[in-house]
């Protein structure tokens, strides 16, 4: 809950920089998704829908920049795809997550 709005918390990425102090810290950033659907939280890159996600079967595309805080700002960009499908019985995944990394 942020802003007296209502989110729903659908993931936080990963990510880490090896510098020291400031340096190592990092903002993130959405540079596309689906336009309202989604917030992110610059300091921990928490991904919120902004309504319930309800359409089974239904694919939605991020793209997320993490950004350091040096004085040459560097950044990294992640692109997820987020499929929709019906819980399973017994709360058992069919389609575990999978990591593709470029």
């Amino acid at each position: 809950i942020a802003f007296g709005w209502l989110f729903f918390v659908i993931f936080r990425p990963l990510a880490y920089d090896r510098d020291d102090g400031i340096n190592g810290e990092l903002t993130f950033a959405l540079k596309s998704s689906s336009p309202g659907l989604f917030q992110i939280c610059p300091k921990t890159g928490t991904v919120y829908s902004t309504r319930p996600l309800v359409d089974p079967e239904q694919e939605y595309g991020l793209l997320i920049k993490a950004t350091d805080k040096g004085e040459k700002k560097l950044f990294s960009l992640s692109r997820v795809s987020l499929m929709l499908h019906e819980r399973p019985p017994q709360n058992e995944s069919l389609h575990p997550p999978r990591v593709l990394e470029r």
